[in-house]
């Protein structure tokens, strides 16, 4: 799903001096096209033709734009990758919950990190009602399994949580080449060697758990251990 805009004609926002006449859709459209490395309100201004002040009123600063910027991403992502998804791994109404399940984690770790923007949440720009799509369809595919709603709720919750958390570390490694503990962490391992001790931690940074090339194992043990704990939920009922 994309946010819906308005198009942009060839006076774009407006003349100087002229009546108001952009929204947060246009703005977001101008700013998708640059680089975000070099994107500036005043950048998305000239584009559109308006004083950098007429931007105030949808988004307040650069940092602000990103983060818009960065949510229409995540919306665009999440929707249409969610989607494609779900059809690659042939998810119809018979499918069972944990496979909905792994298709919704992995689908908020990829949105997360195709916005390149280290964010706790974004938030939502659009209303389109087809954002809530994937969240109503595997809701409906866990309480089809046996969840009640509260349950199920509780669960998407707590997968979403972990899912962008990921994403996260995944944005920041991609940005500093490692993840930023990592300098410290190896400073610390080489202190301990020096000490001795701190054995099994030791052979775990050389087996390199959790390192940059582990995420995506970590990434699937975690969701194999959510399953196995809400399955557990379903045998207690």
């Amino acid at each position: 799903m994309t946010i819906q805009t308005e198009s942009i004609s060839s006076s774009k926002g407006r003349k100087r001096g002229g009546p108001l006449r952009i929204n947060q859709s246009m703005i977001v459209k101008a700013a998708r096209a640059m680089d975000p490395a070099t994107l500036t309100m005043q950048a998305v201004a000239d584009e559109l033709g308006v004083d950098r002040k007429a931007l105030n009123y949808h988004v307040t600063d650069r940092e602000g734009l990103l983060r818009l910027l960065a949510a229409d991403v995540f919306e665009s992502s999440f929707t249409e990758g969610f989607s494609a998804h779900f059809e690659a791994a042939g998810v119809t109404a018979d499918t069972d919950w944990k496979t909905a399940i792994r298709v919704w984690a992995g689908t908020v770790r990829d949105s997360m990190v195709s916005t390149n923007v280290v964010s706790n949440y974004f938030r939502l720009n659009s209303d389109n009602l087809a954002v809530f799509e994937p969240a109503e369809l595997v809701l409906q595919h866990m309480i089809r399994a046996g969840f009640d709603l509260p349950t199920a709720g509780r669960g998407l919750a707590f997968v979403t949580h972990f899912a962008m958390a990921v994403g996260r570390d995944i944005i920041m490694e991609q940005q500093l080449g490692e993840h930023p503990q990592a300098p410290e962490v190896r400073r610390l391992i080489e202190k301990a060697e020096d000490a001795g001790g701190y054995e099994a931690f030791r052979a775990l940074i050389a087996l390199e758990i959790n390192g940059p090339q582990d995420i995506g194992a970590q990434f699937d043990f975690e969701v194999d251990i959510f399953i196995a704990g809400m399955e557990r939920q379903l045998l207690t009922r």
